[in-house]
């Protein structure tokens, strides 16, 4: 026999070492088999389809079908589908010869019942059973798996979702239609994700099914999740430890708002109804359930057993379920109007179950498409293998020495013995190979023999407005954690009141305050405006004696630098909330400061150096006279040096400005009295790392402007009394460098001091921006605007040029020079009128005539004597010449 099928001999191998490895733990089983037998043993359960009529020529082959139907989880709708697959099984004829059947036996949900019962209706009177559907509970199914493969029986569970019967070393003919309750964890993450929850309390029955759901989810917590999570994981180990836990408050004392309660629905009802004594209501807290409970569990009319009878009504129940969810495997085919290998859609399905349902009064079951599927695949399978004992002799012959048949004796199904391992063995071939389009979708085992899922289903618990409590399906989740919503749902129709906190305060990432973004937003647009005016106006006039003694020039460079002030408050008065914006907008606020800042008020001090110069120095000389390409190079120098602080500061990594996350200081918290939840405002700021690079640099860069502001306060106090109209800005530069040093010294003290108010800190520097860009813009040329309207012609710049220190401008001191040169002139020629003045006079007296070659007349006489001229003592001139001259 090996010899001709090497593949049957590595499966009976292996199952014979299997055997061996597991020999010591079944003997405890088979010891006390007999007294649990006779102890709690139950009469092996109706047989399905019961009502046969006599003349069916086909012969029976028996599924041993193992269901729930009392105790703390009840399994009857998912039997349901199994009836529903055997009609159509048989009404198909899909086993030629032969008709499928049932015969029921009831765990109670007690694994102990459920061996005890298996093994006595495998060994009652009648035919072997060819399989084995488990549609009870996981507790029942793991031990019915590990016995059924030592008499050949496969067994397809269609209800038990434990990842513990994957091992495929202890459980050697299991296969599982349901996916198991392990692949909820990506769906959990995924909701996780979704929902912006980092904190979720978990709640599970002592049971494997249920703990290794929840190791499950902590296991996959880590992946494609990277922000701090904590779980709070609570276990159950009996009834009586659930009543003390709940009787004691002890269920949520973490504080938690979502429960993921992994446990049945008789334990479910007994903490819902705990937390609606402690007042955890929606939309405040969410409950997370399992998928696959019974209709209408958590009426507490459903309780069975446990004595775990509730203290609240059906309506506080369904009350505090509302807009609670609900997770479930779900590998259904996309396309509900797809025939199946049954020849039902998957919608003419549900209505044929929801049909039979209101006619035998039992309760729906998530379950009872993948027991519908269980029952086509050990169909299939049998159709396959009796195909195979038709066709291949040598198979055949095989089975028939293995069931101690004749020589020669052909071997047919209904000979089937649990002693029979190679019928056995082809058995399980058919069913790891089946693939076929199921309602569940496309049923195939995978290498551990459960079936994979494609999709994971989230319900939520809704309230219509009949106040009835409904489980509506709101989103799926791929196998890969992707999040997506069904149509005409959203995350505002699933949480009309906003989404349930996790217990955490919410964080929230604002930006400033919009009305301050506005009002900066328009002064810098008015000074937009005006800068642009006074440049036309510079352009206009440029030609104009008064324009043109301002230097234009440095006018231009003074609107330049006034410009890019008022476009850094774009910068400073808004706040974007990604962190890439931030960092950018972080690295220009600096840049447009400093170099609108030197272009501005560079000029304006060299103006001011230059009026130094020439009032300061009694001997002039145009060769050291400042020229506007002198001025224009300074302001040069100036931005190079914020340049080169500003490149230093950003090629060292440790003080690289960059966008940092804290909490606003000017912003209070938000408080939601209904989902009770505390909202903390968040806000970018600028910083490095470490933080004291960063003030650093910047205190660095504001001490080199407030040493250029000293010494702009140091020129304009050394011409505070200058006062040439028309020729020299200096009394309203004064007032330019006076502001703007106390506009700078505000902006030191708040960016050491101010750090965390972010939206005070904006409006502190962009109204200090502002002022200083609005005061060097009016002052600078408002005054020419009233000059030259005053004086077109600029005939009268110097007709008010006094000095109260003695000190005259230089185009002053060169008119005084020339009437000095006229006046010895004057005196010279005076001396010689003089004689002949004299002469004249005495001829007069005597009664003579004026000789005719006098150079002078009497008039002119007077007039030159009239002329005045005096020296004082510090080498100042003053002269005042006739009105004629």
């Amino acid at each position: 026999f090996r010899s001709i099928d090497f593949g049957f001999a590595n499966t009976i191998v292996t199952h014979e070492m299997q055997m061996g490895r597991r020999w010591v733990h079944l003997a405890a089983c088979y010891l006390i088999i007999p007294a649990a037998f006779y102890l709690t043993g139950e009469a092996f359960g109706p047989t399905y389809p019961s009502n046969v009529s006599a003349q069916d020529p086909r012969i029976p082959l028996t599924l041993s079908l193992e269901a729930s139907l009392s105790g703390a989880f009840n399994t009857t709708g998912a039997v349901l589908g199994v009836q529903l697959a055997l009609d159509l099984i048989g009404k198909r004829n899909v086993i030629p010869g032969y008709r499928l059947q049932y015969s029921m036996f009831d765990s109670k949900c007690n694994s102990s019942v459920a061996l005890s019962s298996f093994l006595r209706g495998a060994f009652s009177h009648g035919p072997a059973r060819v399989g084995l559907i488990e549609a009870g509970c996981t507790s029942a199914a793991v031990l019915t798996a590990e016995v059924s493969s030592f008499y050949n029986i496969t067994q397809i569970s269609c209800v038990p979702t434990s990842p513990e019967l994957e091992d495929r070393g202890r459980f050697g003919q299991h296969f599982q239609v349901t996916p198991t309750s392990t692949s909820l964890a990506p769906l959990l993450v995924a909701l996780m994700e979704e929902f912006g929850w980092q904190k979720m309390a978990t709640i599970r029955q002592d049971e494997n099914l249920f703990s290794l759901t929840v190791d499950a989810l902590i296991n996959a917590l880590p992946r494609g999740y990277n922000t701090s999570v904590t779980v709070f994981d609570q276990e159950v180990t009996s009834t009586n430890s659930l009543e003390t836990l709940v009787d004691n408050n002890k269920f949520f004392d973490q504080e938690a708002h979502v429960f993921f309660l992994a446990m049945y629905e008789s334990h479910v009802r007994r903490v819902i109804c705990q937390a609606i004594l402690q007042d955890l209501l929606p939309p405040a807290y969410v409950f997370i359930t399992l998928g696959w409970f019974s209709d209408n569990w958590w009426d507490p009319a459903n309780e069975m057993t446990y004595n775990l009878s509730s203290s609240c009504s059906k309506e506080q129940m369904e009350r505090a379920l509302h807009m609670s969810l609900s997770i479930a495997t779900d590998s259904a085919p996309s396309n509900n109007t797809t025939p199946t290998i049954s020849g039902l859609t998957l919608s003419e399905y549900r209505e044929l179950y929801e049909a039979e349902v209101g006619s035998l009064g039992v309760e729906r079951s998530y379950f009872s498409e993948p027991c519908f599927d269980a029952t086509w695949a050990y169909a299939l399978a049998l159709n396959r293998t009796i195909n195979d004992l038709r066709e291949q002799q040598v198979f055949n012959q095989a089975a028939a020495a293995a069931a101690n048949l004749p020589p020669g004796s052909t071997f047919f199904m209904e000979n089937f013995t649990y002693a029979n391992s190679v019928v056995m063995a082809r058995l399980f071939e058919h069913l790891s190979t089946a693939s076929f389009s199921g309602v569940t979708g496309d049923v195939a085992f995978g290498q551990t023999g459960v079936q994979t899922t494609n999709v994971l289903q989230v319900y939520q618990y809704r309230l219509d407005k009949d106040g009835n409590l409904r489980r509506q399906p709101v989103a799926v989740v791929n196998i890969n954690g992707t999040f997506m919503y069904l149509p005409n749902e959203s995350e505002a129709t699933m949480w009309p009141y906003g989404v349930p906190s996790d217990g955490h305060p919410r964080t929230m990432t604002v930006g400033l305050e919009v009305w301050l973004t506005v009002i900066m937003y328009t002064l810098a647009v008015a000074g937009i405006v005006l800068t642009t005016l006074c440049i036309l106006f510079t352009i206009y006039f440029r030609k104009t004696k008064l324009v043109r003694m301002t230097s234009p020039t440095l006018n231009f460079i003074i609107c330049g630098g006034c410009m890019v002030l008022y476009c850094s408050m774009f910068f400073l008065s808004y706040q974007p909330t990604e962190k890439i914006a931030v960092t950018a907008f972080c690295n220009v606020r600096v840049w447009l400061w400093a170099i609108g800042y030197s272009l501005a008020f560079g000029p304006v001090l060299g103006k001011m150096f230059r009026v130094y110069q020439i009032f300061s120095d009694p001997k002039p000389n145009a060769k050291m006279r400042v020229k506007d390409w002198m001025l224009i190079c300074f302001v040069c120098v100036l931005v190079g040096l914020d340049v080169l602080i500003i490149f230093l500061a950003v090629a060292i990594p440790q003080s690289r400005v960059g966008a940092s996350l804290s909490q606003s200081s000017d912003k209070p918290n938000i408080e939601n009295s209904l989902l009770r939840i505390t909202t903390l405002q968040f806000i970018y700021t600028c910083r490095s790392d470490p933080t004291v690079s960063y003030m650093a640099w910047g205190l660095l860069l504001l001490s080199y402007k407030g040493l250029v502001q000293i010494s702009a306060i140091f020129l304009a106090f050394g011409t505070r009394k200058v006062k040439v109209k028309g020729l020299n800005d200096s009394k309203y530069i004064a007032a330019i460098i006076y502001a703007t040093s106390l506009s700078l010294v505000i902006a030191i003290i708040a960016f050491a001091v101010l750090q965390e108010w972010t939206n005070v800190l904006a409006g502190i520097f962009s109204m200090g921006f502002w002022l200083t860009a609005t005061m060097i813009v009016t002052l600078v040329f408002f005054p020419k605007v009233y000059n030259l309207y005053k004086d077109p012609t600029g005939e009268h710049i110097f007709s008010k040029a006094t000095s109260s220190s003695h000190i005259e401008s230089q185009a002053v001191r060169g008119k005084v020079v020339t009437l000095e040169r006229k006046i010895q002139d004057l005196q010279s020629q005076l001396a010689g009128l003089q004689a002949k003045t004299t002469l004249t006079l005495e001829k007069t007296n005597k009664g003579s005539h004026v000789s005719e070659d006098t150079d002078i007349s009497p008039v002119e006489a007077t007039t030159l004597n009239q002329t005045v001229c005096f020296n004082n003592n510090n080498g100042s001139s003053e002269s005042r010449p006739p009105a004629t001259i």
